[in-house]
């Protein structure tokens, strides 16, 4: 019996990128960013950068998250760039 499932393309898709010090991944997200400009509007896109200190006049990563959620458009897909996160940002989960 065959068993068949409806799956949604581009659904909940996450995609990390990892490399070696100073090899291109943050231009690489810009570019990926780029890229959907030229089919999306500019509030489906989020870019953040953790090495940017500003990001942390937002609070800490609840209120990021909620920052985001905020910023969602509701009805259409949405995509969410985080740059440069790191463990020590992440200790706090």
């Amino acid at each position: 019996m065959e068993m068949l499932i409806e799956r949604r393309p581009y659904m909940h898709i996450i995609k990390v990128i990892t490399g070696v010090r100073r090899c291109g991944k943050s231009t690489l997200l810009e570019m990926f960013a780029d890229e959907l400009r030229k089919t999306v509007t500019e509030e489906q896109i989020q870019f953040y950068n953790f090495e940017d200190p500003d990001i942390f006049s937002i609070g800490d990563y609840k209120q990021i998250y909620d920052h985001i959620k905020v910023k969602l458009v509701p009805g259409k897909m949405n995509y969410i760039f985080l740059d440069e996160v790191r463990i020590p940002f992440l200790k706090e989960l």
